[in-house]
């Protein structure tokens, strides 16, 4: 299968303040919304993985084994976004920088595109109200993994912040953090 991978998304910048700070055990592409490789560059100084935690732990698929990578300095690591690496963040005990680059496959992304739009109409002229109006009823009604697909779509469409952020917090996904969303701002 040939990839068409012409799109790349907008960089993740994120920041654990070292207080035990992680990110659970998750798989940056479970529902086939476009992205196929993951980019993570460290931008961590001195960084010791046994003073000082973060370890990104992944575990590849089909597996009896885990991958454990430091988040040392300079460090450029490139991994499958879909099921076949599953990953997270060990807690850090100190401020842990990491930005992330996800390149897409575009016919995938179109195809997610279309879904999207199947379920929400034109999200251009949606704003918070609208959502909170959906959510009542129709959200209940979805799937997961279309729920999961609502809220990627949501980091990036023309809402605000804030009213991604107030979706995104009354409608979280298993096993994800409320606040997830704090690490991305286009606004």
């Amino acid at each position: 299968m040939m990839m068409m991978m012409m799109m790349k998304m907008m960089a993740m910048v994120a920041c654990y303040p070292g207080n035990g700070a992680g990110y659970v055990k998750h798989v940056d592409n479970p529902n086939s919304d476009g992205r196929c490789i993951t980019c993570i560059y460290y931008l961590n100084k001195d960084w010791s993985a046994k003073e000082h935690g973060g370890v990104l732990r992944i575990f590849p698929e089909g597996t009896s084994f885990v991958a454990d990578i430091e988040p040392l300095f300079d460090r450029l690591l490139f991994f499958w976004s879909d099921r076949r690496n599953p990953h997270e963040v060990q807690p850090s005990f100190n401020t842990r920088y990491a930005i992330t680059v996800w390149y897409f496959d575009s016919e995938e992304r179109a195809e997610a595109k279309r879904r999207f739009k199947n379920l929400t109409g034109d999200l251009q002229m949606m704003r918070s109200g609208d959502l909170q109006m959906m959510c009542s009823d129709d959200l209940r009604m979805m799937r997961s993994g279309d729920l999961q697909l609502l809220r990627t779509f949501l980091l990036y469409s023309p809402l605000s912040r804030a009213e991604r952020e107030d979706f995104c917090s009354l409608h979280p996904t298993g096993g994800e953090r409320k606040n997830s969303l704090e690490f991305t701002d286009r606004t």
